[in-house]
Formats: C-alpha cells, structure tokens, sequence
C-alpha cells in the first residue's frame, strides 16, 4: 500500500536510503545460517558443497551421523529425499540504526545443490521493521503468493512496501534463525536494559516493548529473565497482579529462575491469606517443595469442597469447557510409547492433579481461554501435562509428578510441536 501517515512516509523515505547487505553479511549469512549436506546414490556419496563423489560402505552409520567429505573436508549432513535442485534455506537479520529509528532488516537466504556442481546461493529482503522511541513498529514487506497454503511465499520480484496492521500477520512474527552479530543499537534501547540478547523473540517485538512497557523493563533491568518471558508470554496479567511481590523479590535480589512456578505458587499463597508482601513467604529457598506442600494442602481442601458442591455447578463448568475445547476432544498424538491427548472433562483435571500432584485442577487451568491442556501417558498412566497456548501455538509448560520434569520432557515436548498444524487447524474450524 501507499505510505498515508507522516511516519509511514518518513519509513519509506530513509528505506530507500539502507545500504545494500554487504558481501562480508551475506558470506556469514551462509556459512552460519545453512547446513552442508551430502546425498547418497547407491553405494556413492556426492557432497554438494564441493562436488566431490566417492564410495561409501558404511551405508547405516553414515545414514544417522553423517560424513566428511575427503576432498572439501566439510563435516556433511544427509539430504533426505533428494531431488535435483534441492534446496535449504533460512532467515536472518541485520539490526541496524536510521536517522531515530532502530531498524530490522529480515533477509531470506537459499541455497541450490546439485550432485557433481557447487551450490548456488541468492538471498532477498523480504522485510523491515522499523520502531520509534516510543516503541512503534512499522513494518515493510515483500507480497506474498496469494491462496499459498504457506504464509512466506514470497513474490521475490516485487518490492517492500507498507503494510498497515501487520502485526496481524503471520510474517511479523518470524524469529530469524541467525542474528548477524555486529549490531547497531541506539541508545535509548541499551538505557532500558538491552544487553545483546533476544530471549527467543523476534527483535522487532523486543525492542518495541522494552520502550513502550514499563513492566517489561524493569524486569529485564532487574534480570528477571524468567518472569520477563512470561511477562511477554501468556501470563503478562498474572506478573501485573502479583507485582507488588515482584517487588518484594527485586528488593531482596531473588531472582525467579522458573516463573511457571512461582506465580502458581502465588496464587497458593493468596488462596491461603499469606502475606505477599513477606520475603519468607514469596522468596522461597525451595520454591519447589514449597508449592507442592501448598498444593497439596489446596487439594484436600477442594477434594472436600468439590463432594459439597452441588452437581450442577459441576455440570454447568463441564459444558462450558466442552463448548469451548470440542474441537480438540479427538487429538491424539504418539510417539511409541507415549500417547499425548487433550484433558476432556474436569474430573480428568481433578485425576490429573491428584496422580502428578500439582495445580492443574486447583488453579483451574480447564477455565483457560487461551490454554489447551494436554496429558502425556504411557500405559494408560499420566507422565506429564502439556499447557499449549493457541494464540502462541507454542507449548508453555510440561510437568511431571510433583512439576518435576521427566526423562521423556523433551520427547513429549518434541511430539506435541510436530503436531502444532494439526492444533492450528481446529482453532479456525
């Protein structure tokens, strides 16, 4: 679209003024941001940085760690499911400075393999976001493939443009696999606590909010690293409503190393009149046994208050979760042994909390409009919980029995990300 605004103008004004990625930028983009990969024909391995082909025996261990090329010398990956012109690609960015606005270019890198010829490699920029000392973002950007079941299907002969509201968009929240490591900050961003890292966020997102959210940089400045992420994560209003404990936690520099934790632990605490305002109570030394005394505690007392409940209330809290998550009842997810599928009636809550003890039901996680609660079990028994975000589409906690995490964390975790599009899907059914 046409720039409209002062600032949508002056965006495309210094725009066209960016120098070109140099050619130092675009060999690290390269060596750092894609892989060096071999193909294997039969019995002959074929790197595709060098050309470089030779016989292999070793076909299974080759298969699963790769090889070194014995012309190039290159550590290679295997390219699976070769084809000709196979390609690897990757984002990476540029932070750079113009006139006021701290600048962040995204650029799109491509490498082509063939066997028996060297790779090509082309990149493009596709976006630029641009934030102002009060922390908005405009955004630029390549046109997109239209009706492309890929949201980066990008038109590379088209030119960067305004795009009005494009934090709506999926593209605005691409994280660059690589940042290039010389960067240019304004000041403004160093005073509110930058110190060269990103915290897993797109840069545009962080930079925008470290100056345009009071609370977020008073916990980066303070390094509450953990809280800061859970800050910008899903639980922004659970940090606001326990800041006065925060408070108390920076004062007496205890630093929150697991944020998950410790507000469901302030929500215990609440619940059973403590004083938040009190460092014995809201800086734990053993925040883990601590919440699971009190969550424990907080079971009984609902395991006597759910039997006097009348059953409608039950009932009434059933049909509003299913109403809410019935799109989800049928998911299931496997890994051999372990078998992933979403928590389906509060009683399964109330199960779940009693046989991992921890808070899923005494918090009513089945009451969370952003939440989808999945368990984990093998032979039939709960291993760990999964809370999924859906408007993150990315996995905010997995615990084990009393919220330690398991030797199959990872596998779980791994399961339920390779199968975050099936989750997308039934959001928009």
């Amino acid at each position: 679209m046409n720039p409209k605004t002062k600032q949508q103008k002056r965006v495309v004004e210094l725009s066209a003024k960016l120098k070109p990625i140099t050619q130092k930028q675009e060999s690290w983009a390269y060596e750092n941001c894609l892989d060096l990969y071999a193909v294997r024909h039969r019995n002959t391995l074929y790197c595709l940085e060098c050309g470089h082909s030779w016989k292999d025996k070793h076909v299974l261990e080759t298969s699963i760690i790769g090889c070194q090329c014995p012309s190039c010398g290159n550590n290679l990956k295997m390219f699976q499911n070769y084809r000709p012109n196979c390609r690897d690609s990757a984002y990476f960015s540029i932070i750079t400075t113009k006139a006021e606005f701290q600048v962040v270019r995204m650029f799109w890198v491509q490498k082509i393999m063939k066997k028996g010829e060297r790779p090509v490699y082309r990149n493009w920029e596709v976006m630029q976001h641009w934030i102002d000392q009060h922390g908005e973002i405009t955004s630029m950007s390549m046109r997109v493939q239209g009706l492309s079941q890929y949201f980066d299907q990008w038109i590379f002969a088209s030119e960067l443009e305004i795009k009005p509201k494009f934090n709506e968009y999926q593209r605005f929240h691409i994280v660059p696999y690589k940042i290039y490591p010389s960067k240019r900050i304004l000041p403004l961003f160093k005073r509110n606590g930058f110190r060269g890292y990103f915290y897993d966020m797109t840069p545009h997102q962080f930079l925008s909010i470290i100056v345009s959210d009071s609370y977020a940089e008073t916990l980066l400045k303070a390094g509450q690293i953990s809280l800061f992420k859970s800050y910008l994560g899903n639980r922004p209003k659970a940090i606001r409503s326990a800041w006065n404990s925060v408070r108390i936690c920076m004062r007496n520099k205890y630093i929150v190393k697991d944020a998950g934790i410790w507000l469901d632990h302030i929500e215990l605490l609440r619940f059973f009149g403590k004083d938040l305002h009190s460092p014995k109570y809201v800086c734990p030394a053993d925040l883990g046994g601590d919440h699971v005394r009190l969550s424990r505690k907080k079971h009984e007392i609902d395991r006597k208050r759910r039997h006097m409940e009348q059953l409608a209330k039950i009932e009434a809290e059933q049909k509003d979760f299913e109403e809410r998550i019935g799109k989800f009842m049928d998911l299931v997810f496997q890994d051999r042994e372990i078998i992933v599928e979403p928590l389906k009636t509060v009683d399964e809550f109330f199960k779940e909390a009693e046989e991992l003890r921890h808070c899923v039901f005494s918090n009513a996680y089945y009451k969370k409009q952003d939440s989808l609660i999945l368990s984990a079990k093998i032979d039939k028994k709960p291993v760990e919980t999964i809370e999924v975000s859906l408007s993150r589409l990315k996995v905010v906690q997995s615990r084990g029995r009393g919220n330690i995490l398991t030797a199959y964390h990872d596998r779980i975790v791994q399961t339920v990300n390779a199968n975050m599009p099936v989750i997308a899907k039934r959001i928009h059914l």
